[in-house]
């Protein structure tokens, strides 16, 4: 890079600064001709730039920079689809100078090339992909250098570049980095916060802290040892958390104080690239009272387990070491040794990563589904008309006399408004019970329904309960529902003349389409779920009527108890209605571990439990029906869902049961169904199984395979489906037979179709 400042200097043309740098811009860059702009990039290229036009000019670096720039705005992609991040590499290095210091300009380029290559065409089979993928494979390559410049000092980077970079230390980052959340894995966040925070609390004192319970009443009430991250003292947290109020660190959840990772990120990783920007998870410690509290701790709704990141995931992130080649040769300054990168591949790094926990979403128990559904439907008969009239009503005379627009929940203002209740017909006596002044009885004040927002969210956890049950939709898929298109066809199905009408339920499909543009599709639905989205579509339109929400809002709506705004529905107020209803209507509770936990549902549940009952009463023949109805591509890949929700002796009762029908009708499309129908004609008249060993049973399989020919159906005895279905059960449970679907992909005259195909495993 010497080289190239040196003969800058002599000044090289017009478009050359005496930096040796292009003065052009990518917009100025692609106003010159196709001539002028190869006479600019061999000038550059003689004053020792790289005189490639996707790295001099890239064209996703705009508003007037380019790639010699210091701040680089970027937008990937085109149209709709566009990501823009911002890199800003005036950060100061492990030894005090800024990586834009000229003394660094060899590692500030090569740090640039190696972002660049990410997303060059010609590093990537010659094209460019969507905005999307460019971004998030721009966003690992931003990771990786930080990854680098937070090891700084143990890699020398400011006086060896990368020389020092070893195979641990690309092994260390590749660990890290298919950990999950990348915020603790790779950037430690619960740590250094911790470090922080001990820090700072040891400055705050006993009159601060009388301070901050002014606006922070539950400082002193501090969650148990087992749900906090991190490592803080009791003291050090109280000081810690007084220390976020006092410096107004801070949000408001309901009004609950919550606080603000933003500021804490600028701080720690303000010498990064990406730090800045990453997305932890809360920790509930810093946070004022539980906002989403419930009466009981939650049944787990996942299976857990743990499984090695996919190869997918680690062969991209790989990626982006292996583009160190590249860097080294454009780079030579960078003096890496390409060396290190012999024994990385994605088997030794699969063999090496961190098994994560991960878990599927488990069915819910029949009796919790259909408790839920009739106690639901129950309770909307009994109060949906006068808790929308109240809520709407109170609403209105906010949006109109502003006086609940900065209503405070962890003050005696929320209670304060029972005395503006006095609503049509109303029974309320407030119209919230703050949530850092629940207490025991809490909930029996819950049940009795003298909260008006208590009242609309159990409404709200009924509707969805019953709607996320029935219709086995994905919880996206009815948060984006539309007020005009949701019914189909659009008629009223509590008119008389509607009570034979067939109703389908109109949505944006989750997994069709691409990120941008998804398909509409219709599935059929019962006449109740028609009744409950008709109820949701008057509710959305007398928000749009009293000028709560625009028309172009989503169905599902929710109103806000900090200031009665109506706002879209979220996953987390969805959810969190779902689990008032689940405490209102005392949903069933089981005890783990000596504590009681209650089943609150979530609707990807629901939808488990609808596949699971759905193949439990039809079996593998309407497996392609289901598959529609779910909104699967794969069928494949919904008996393998199927299957980690099916009880294996539901999955046995199926089997038995399709096998028995099979025998009966004289199915031949189920390969080896001839092998049972000749034991069977050998067993006849010897129902009692349990009587015959198991070698016996095999040797009668054996025969009969050997014999394997078409057999007249009426050579068949005549059992009763009964005796039938309890042989083949019995064949089934010692695993002598098994029924298993192949998946055949063959070619319609419409394209390609995957099919079931049936096969019968004789186990001998």
């Amino acid at each position: 890079m010497t080289t190239r400042k040196k003969t800058a200097r002599k000044g090289q043309g017009a478009n050359i600064d005496a930096a040796g740098e292009p003065k052009v811009d990518q917009a100025e860059f692609n106003k010159l001709s196709f001539y002028d702009q190869r006479i600019l990039l061999r000038k550059l290229k003689k004053s020792g730039s790289f005189g490639d036009k996707d790295l001099d000019f890239p064209d996703w670096i705009i508003g007037g920079a380019n790639f010699y720039s210091t701040l680089w705005p970027c937008c990937f992609g085109v149209g709709n689809d566009t990501v823009r991040i911002t890199v800003d590499f005036n950060i100061e290095l492990y030894n005090g100078t800024m990586l834009t210091s000229p003394e660094n300009e060899t590692l500030l380029q090569g740090i640039k090339v190696l972002l660049a290559v990410q997303v060059h065409p010609r590093f990537n089979g010659n094209k460019r992909r969507s905005g999307t993928v460019e971004a998030t494979e721009f966003r690992y390559g931003m990771q990786f250098v930080d990854h680098l410049l937070m090891n700084g000092e143990r890699l020398q980077l400011a006086s060896t570049g990368f020389n020092l970079i070893r195979s641990i230390d690309l092994f260390d980052y590749m660990v890290k980095k298919t950990g999950n959340p990348v915020s603790t894995c790779l950037y430690d966040y619960p740590t250094k916060l911790s470090s922080f925070l001990s820090c700072v609390a040891q400055e705050v004192s006993d009159s601060q802290i009388e301070l901050a319970l002014r606006s922070f009443e539950g400082l002193m009430e501090l969650p148990s040892s087992e749900d906090r991250v991190l490592v803080l003292t009791d003291d050090e947290l109280i000081r810690a958390r007084a220390y976020i109020v006092l410096n107004k660190l801070f949000s408001r959840q309901f009004g609950l104080v919550k606080y603000n990772s933003t500021s804490f990120l600028k701080a720690l990783y303000v010498n990064t690239l990406a730090g800045r920007d990453l997305t932890p998870k809360t920790f509930i410690e810093l946070n004022e009272g539980e906002s989403w509290r419930s009466e009981y701790p939650a049944v787990p709704v996942r299976n857990e387990s743990k499984r090695p990141p996919s190869k997918r995931a680690v062969t991209r992130h790989l990626k982006v070491i292996l583009r160190l080649r590249l860097v080294q040769e454009l780079v030579p300054g960078l003096k890496f040794n390409p060396d290190v990168l012999k024994d990385i591949n994605l088997e030794v790094i699969s063999k090496r990563a961190v098994y994560q926990p991960v878990g599927r979403y488990r069915s819910v128990p029949g009796e919790v589904v259909f408790g839920l559904i009739h106690d639901a439907y129950e309770y909307i008969l009994s109060v949906k008309d006068r808790v929308v009239d109240n809520v709407i009503e109170l609403a209105v005379k906010n949006v109109l006399d502003y006086q609940f627009e900065h209503l405070n929940l962890n003050s005696n203002d929320a209670l304060s408004v029972s005395n503006m209740l006095a609503l049509s017909g109303s029974n309320f006596s407030h119209w919230l019970n703050p949530f850092s002044r629940q207490d025991d009885e809490c909930y029996t004040f819950l049940r009795e329904g003298k909260s008006l927002f208590d009242a609309y969210t159990v409404l709200m956890g009924a509707y969805l309960s019953i709607i996320g049950a029935l219709t086995a939709r994905r919880q996206t898929e009815l948060l984006t529902l539309s007020a005009e298109t949701c019914l189909v066809p659009n008629s009223n199905p509590y008119l008389a003349a509607n009570f034979d009408t067939e109703y389908d339920i109109g949505f944006m499909a989750a997994k069709t389409g691409n990120r941008r543009d998804k398909e509409f599709l219709t599935v059929p639905i019962p006449s109740l779920v028609a009744r409950l989205l008709w109820d949701l579509k008057c509710l959305h339109q007398r928000f749009v009527a009293s000028g709560l929400v625009p028309a172009s809002a989503p169905l599902l709506c929710y109103v806000s108890p900090m200031d009665l705004s109506v706002t879209p529905m979220s996953p987390t107020t969805y959810n969190w209605c779902i689990s008032q209803f689940s405490d209102y209507s005392q949903a069933p509770t089981v005890v783990i571990d000596g504590k009681i936990h209650r089943f609150y549902v979530r609707q990807h549940q629901l939808r488990r439990f609808f596949a699971t009952a759905f193949f439990s009463c039809a079996g593998f023949k309407d497996l392609d029906a289901l598959r529609a109805f779910l909104g699967h591509s794969d069928i494949q890949h919904l008996y393998s869902y199927i299957l980690e929700v099916t009880p294996g002796s539901m999955l046995q009762s199926v089997q038995a049961q399709t096998l028995t029908e099979a025998v009966l009708t004289g199915n031949s499309s189920i390969e080896n169904i001839n092998i049972i129908k000749k034991y069977l004609c050998e067993i006849n008249g010897f129902h009692d199984l349990s009587v015959r060993t198991l070698p016996s049973l095999r040797a009668v399989l054996n025969r009969a395979a050997m014999a394997d020919s078409e057999v007249d159906d009426d050579a068949i005895p005549k059992l009763l489906e009964q005796d039938v279905y309890s042989d083949l059960n019995y064949l089934l449970s010692v695993k002598l037979i098994d029924l298993q679907p192949e998946f055949v992909r063959v070619e319609r005259s419409d394209g390609v179709q995957q099919d079931v195909h049936l096969v019968v495993r004789i186990n001998i």
